[in-house]
C-alpha cells in the first residue's frame, strides 16, 4: 500500500477494472483501501476514498435486511457474504458532483482474516474470462476494504438469478427426467469450459467447487468461444457463475490461503471437476433424478485406478463421503485425467452432441 492509501495490484499482474479505470491520474492499477469498518456492525458504514488531491468520493454501505433466522446470504469457512447498499457521492475531474447507488455483496471474515489474496484471485480469474466475453461469470470486485482488526474484505457485484446451484437443483426435481438431464449436462459443460480457460491461462484450481459456490441464472445465449484452435459451443438451460476463490491456487505455488499445505500441488489434473461431480452425486435426490445414461457417465468419471469412489459414496453417505473427498483431493498423488476440462467437454460432445460441441467444428445443429 502506498502513502495515498491505495493497494497496487501491479506486482500481481492484475489490472483493475471499474470506476477508477477512467481516471487518468490513477490509471487502472489501483484499488482503494478504505478506512476501517466494523465487521458485523449493521449501522451505516462511512468510508471516504480519495482519488487525487482535487477529487474525492464518499461511499456509504448499509446492510440490507435478511430473512428471519438468517445471519448472512452465504456462510462459509473462509468468509461470509452479506448484501449491502452502496451510496456514493463523488466529485469528478470536471468538478461536477455525481451521485450513484448500487447493491453489492460484502464479503468479510468473522475470524478477522484478510481476504485480499482471494480478491486478487477473483480479479485475475475475471480478467482471463473477459478475453472470451465471459467476464461476468466471475463477479467484479468493486472495493477492497480494510476492516477492524487489520483484516481485509471486499465488495463485489451480485448475481441475480436462480440462486445457488444446490437450491436451484432441488427446486427443479419435479421436472421431466430428460429436461433435468439437459440442465445438469449444461451445468457440467459450462463449468468445464470456464475451468478450461482458468486452468489453461493461469494454471488455476478453484479447490472448493461445491454446489454452494456456484450460482445459476437463466441462460440468455449460447456459450461460444474458441481456444487453442478448438471451438466450444454449449446449449444450456442455465448460465453458471463461480463464487468463493478463498482456497484457490495457481501454478508456481501461489495460493489464496495458507490453510492448505504446500504438499498439495497446483494445478492437479481433474481436481475441480472431480469435486463438482462428487457433490452432485452425493446429493441423493439429484442422483436418483438423473437419467441412467448420465448417472453411469458420472460414475465412470468418479472411478479412479483401483478405486470406485461412486460406490464408496453410496455406501458411506454424504458426511463420510465429503471427509474422504477432501482427504483424496489434497493427496499429492491425486490425479483424474478423465475429469480434465478438455476431456469432460470432449466426452460430453460425444454423448450429447446436440447440446455440447468441442473441437474444430463445434455444434452443427440445434436440439430439436
Amino acid at each position: 500500500m502506498d502513502a495515498s492509501g491505495y493497494i497496487s495490484l501491479y506486482p500481481y499482474g492484475i489490472e483493475y477494472e471499474g470506476p477508477m479505470a477512467g481516471i487518468p491520474h490513477l490509471g487502472h492499477e489501483l484499488i482503494p483501501l478504505a478506512t476501517e469498518i466494523r465487521v458485523g456492525d449493521i449501522s451505516m458504514y462511512e468510508i471516504t476514498i480519495y482519488y487525487d488531491d482535487n477529487s474525492s468520493a464518499r461511499r456509504r454501505f448499509r446492510l440490507l435486511p435478511l430473512k428471519a433466522g438468517q445471519d448472512t446470504l452465504k456462510e462459509g469457512g473462509h468468509g461470509d457474504i452479506c448484501e449491502v447498499e452502496c451510496y456514493e457521492t463523488f466529485r469528478g475531474i470536471d468538478g461536477v458532483v455525481h451521485r450513484r447507488q448500487e447493491t453489492l455483496y460484502l464479503k468479510t471474515s468473522k475470524k478477522r482474516e484478510s481476504l485480499f489474496c482471494e480478491a486478487c484471485f477473483q480479479i485475475a480469474g475475471r480478467q482471463i474470462l473477459r478475453r472470451f466475453s465471459l467476464g461476468d461469470r466471475v463477479s467484479r470486485i468493486a472495493d477492497i476494504l480494510r476492516c477492524m482488526g487489520n483484516c481485509v474484505g471486499f465488495t463485489m457485484d451480485p448475481v441475480i438469478g436462480e440462486g445457488l446451484l444446490s437450491a436451484a437443483l432441488q427446486r427443479h426435481l419435479d421436472q421431466p427426467v430428460k429436461f433435468f438431464e439437459s440442465t445438469v449436462v449444461g451445468v457440467i459443460a459450462e463449468l468445464a469450459a470456464l475451468l478450461l480457460l482458468l486452468t489453461g491461462h493461469l494454471g488455476m484450481n478453484h479447490r472448493d467447487l461445491k454446489l454452494n459456490n456456484i450460482v445459476v441464472r437463466e441462460a440468455e445465449k449460447i456459450m461460444e468461444f474458441e481456444v487453442g484452435g478448438n471451438m466450444v459451443r454449449i446449449l444450456s438451460v442455465w448460465a453458471v457463475y463461480i463464487l468463493d476463490f478463498g482456497v484457490a491456487c495457481c501454478e508456481g505455488g501461489v495460493s489464496a490461503t495458507n490453510l492448505i499445505p504446500r504438499s498439495d500441488p497446483c494445478p492437479k489434473a481433474g481436481r475441480d471437476i472431480f469435486q463438482l461431480l462428487t457433490f452432485l452425486y452425493m446429493n441423493r435426490d439429484v442422483r436418483q433424478k438423473l437419467s441412467p445414461q448420465l448417472r453411469l457417465l458420472i460414475e465412470e468419471w468418479l472411478t479412479l485406478p483401483g478405486r470406485n469412489f461412486a460406490q464408496f459414496l453410496r455406501e458411506k453417505g454424504d458426511e463420510d463421503g465429503e471427509q474422504w473427498l477432501y482427504y483424496l483431493l489434497t493427496s499429492p498423488k491425486f490425479s483424474a485425467p478423465a475429469c480434465e476440462p478438455a476431456a469432460i467437454l470432449a466426452r460430453l460432445a460425444t454423448e450429447y452432441p446436440l447440446q455440447v460441441g468441442f473441437g474444430r467444428s463445434g455444434i452443427s445443429r440445434s436440439p430439436s
